[in-house]
């Protein structure tokens, strides 16, 4: 019996549906919940399954048999024709399921492919916009740093420029002050060259303007100095000192200068006239007794001693001698009082007289006081004739209790006439006369000696000088000095 196609196509696909469902893992277990009445149930089913299928396995077999082999034959074609169905089906099927699944696989792919382009993209996007904002933000870092460091490029240029600017601007400003300065110093300096020049071309001037005056006033001074009586070297040392002396003052600082000049050849300052000054008085008792010979001595007696000196100052010129007095008083014979003395003229100084100062006419008497080893002083009378260029004089009064040569005693010292002419006094060059001295009468007899004196004073207003009597111990050793009053003519 043939079956319709329409049927095999059934069967054909419910078996192709029942292999889909097998493939497909469909199953007919139980759930374990049941198992106990399934069990009973399927006992009495087995029964009577089993005797039906018997009945029916033989019926069927038969029947089987008979469709079989016809079924074998409809099979076979229907086999033949669905498998040839089936077979262009399951092309179909496979070739649609292909293309399903290819198309499938193709969408799943595409999107697999569209997923992973768009997790690419979004993950290119991501990394994109990372990269861009990594790259915005390494820009941006990048272009503040540049621009930081550009500002600060454009502020340390500008600094720099600025700083460089300032130290130019002070170089010049300097270079310009320096230069102004250094103009302003040359022509400052110049200017004071200049007139440092031209002070010093009137300094010059006046220096020998000055110097011309100086000069001229020395030359009158000098020779004013030198006409007073002044030797030529004090006579310039006036002139040297007293140029700025006013004319009308010029007499008196010579006067001053002059007594000045003869203190300090007298030595010092001795004030003025005669004077004696002592010293300390020494004393002693001596009490002794001594046997010469078998004759016995006694000695009883006070000794006192001291030291004197005698000064006679004249402006001018100064006499001193220096002497000393013992007195022995015995209280044993002979009784009595005895006194010695020493005496010695120990200068004779003062401002000499210069030759050329000494008056050349009339008659001029000194008056003025001697000394000696007498208690008392005696008094002189000296004439000077210069025009005859001579002088003669007398001392009188040496004549004192304590005078120790009779022939002084009462007589005049006679200073015999000489004359006048270079001497030398007390160990200096002077002008002066130097002769000899008498003393005593025709009725005891003349002892002679010698004196000297010198001019002193810048125009011969004194003298000063000695006698010397030898063999009339100290006594004979006088010294005098005096005083001239107006030249008589």
């Amino acid at each position: 019996m043939k079956m319709p196609l329409k049927t095999i196509g059934t069967l054909a696909v419910i078996a192709l549906s029942l292999s889909a469902c097998s493939s497909s893992g469909i199953s007919g277990t139980l759930r374990p919940g049941n198992s106990t009445a399934v069990t009973q149930t399927e006992a009495e089913k087995a029964a009577a399954e089993k005797a039906a299928a018997e009945k029916a396995a033989a019926e069927k077999a038969a029947a089987e048999k008979a469709a079989a082999e016809k079924a074998a034959a409809e099979k076979a074609a229907a086999e033949k024709a669905a498998a040839e169905k089936a077979a262009a089906e399951k092309a179909a099927a496979e070739k649609a399921a292909a293309e399903k699944a290819a198309a499938e696989k193709a969408a799943a792919e595409k999107a697999a492919a569209e997923k992973a382009a768009a997790e690419k993209a979004a993950a290119e996007k991501a990394a994109a916009e990372k990269a861009a904002a990594e790259k915005a933000a390494a820009e941006k870092a990048a272009a503040e740093k540049a621009a930081a460091e550009k500002a600060a490029a454009e502020k340390a240029a500008a600094e720099k420029a600025a700083a460089e600017k300032a130290a130019a601007e002070k170089a010049a400003a300097e270079k310009a002050a320096a230069e102004k300065a250094a103009a302003e110093k040359a022509a400052a300096e110049k200017a004071a060259a200049e007139e440092a020049a031209r002070l010093e071309a009137e300094r010059l001037a006046a220096e020998k303007a000055e110097a011309e005056r100086i000069a001229v006033k020395k030359d009158e001074l000098s020779k004013l100095a030198y006409g007073a009586g002044l030797n030529k070297i004090l006579a310039q040392k006036f002139a040297d000192n007293h140029t700025n002396v006013e004319d009308n003052n010029v007499n008196a600082a010579l006067a001053g200068f002059i007594a000045q000049e003869a203190i300090k050849a007298k030595g010092g300052d001795y004030g003025s006239g005669f004077s004696e000054q002592t010293g300390g008085v020494s004393a002693s008792v001596e009490n002794s007794t001594s046997i010469v010979n078998g004759i016995v001595n006694r000695v009883s007696r006070r000794v006192e001693s001291y030291d004197y000196k005698k000064l006679y100052s004249q402006p001018y010129s100064v006499i001193i001698g220096n002497g000393s007095v013992e007195e022995i008083t015995n209280y044993l014979f002979p009784y009595g009082t005895s006194t010695s003395k020493t005496f010695d003229l120990t200068k004779i100084a003062g401002l000499v007289t210069q030759e050329h100062a000494i008056p050349t006419l009339g008659l001029a008497t000194y008056v003025g006081k001697a000394m000696n080893a007498s208690s008392v002083s005696g008094d002189l009378n000296y004439t000077i004739d210069f025009g005859k260029r001579t002088g003669s004089g007398v001392i009188n009064g040496l004549n004192g209790r304590d005078i120790s040569a009779d022939i002084l005693t009462d007589s005049p010292i006679s200073l015999l006439e000489g004359k006048l002419a270079k001497i030398n006094l007390n160990g200096q060059s002077v002008m002066g006369v130097a002769s000899t001295a008498r003393v005593g009468d025709e009725a005891f007899g003349y002892a002679n000696g010698k004196y000297s004196l010198g001019l002193f004073g810048p125009k011969a207003e004194e003298i000063a000088g000695s006698v010397l009597f030898d063999g009339i111990d100290n006594d004979g050793k006088i010294g005098f000095g005096g005083q001239r009053g107006e030249i008589t003519k």
